[in-house]
């Protein structure tokens, strides 16, 4: 019960930060350069939330050594790096305008969420280490 518990804090937590993060980076950029606003700004960190929800589901299912856990994470990372360059150079392509303040905006919210990824692995791992706590808890009092 506690590990869903922990789970659930996390990722309303989670939501709650993304939500925010919308409406203050969209709402300053807006603010300060509302000749180069685009309407991506306020929902980029979105798609970031949506990978780092994916990134949490994954790392929490049962039945995962802390090995392959890892490299799940790595591997999910670097799927996750290689989508949005993709996805950043197709847009810059295609819209051929404020591309600097695009480029930055976006790698600022990718650093940001990058930290909130590796919370998410040390949720993940405290998580499971707490599981293995309890089992050898049961198994000495048994």
């Amino acid at each position: 019960m506690e590990t869903k518990l922990t789970k659930a804090r996390y990722l309303t937590g989670m939501t709650v930060f993304t939500l925010l993060w919308c409406g203050v980076s969209g709402g300053l950029l807006y603010l300060f350069s509302p000749a180069h606003y685009q309407a991506v700004y306020a929902v980029m960190p979105f798609y970031f939330f949506l990978f780092s929800v994916w990134i949490f589901r994954k790392l929490s299912e049962e039945g995962r050594t802390e090995h392959n856990k890892l490299f799940l994470f790595l591997g999910i990372k670097m799927a996750k790096l290689l989508l949005s360059v993709a996805l950043l150079v197709t847009y810059c392509l295609m819209m051929r305008k404020n591309v600097l303040e695009l480029s930055v905006v976006f790698v600022v919210n990718y650093l940001i969420y990058l930290g909130m990824d590796i919370k998410t692995w040390y949720v993940c791992r405290r998580q499971g280490d707490a599981s293995l706590i309890k089992e050898v808890e049961n198994e000495v009092v048994s």
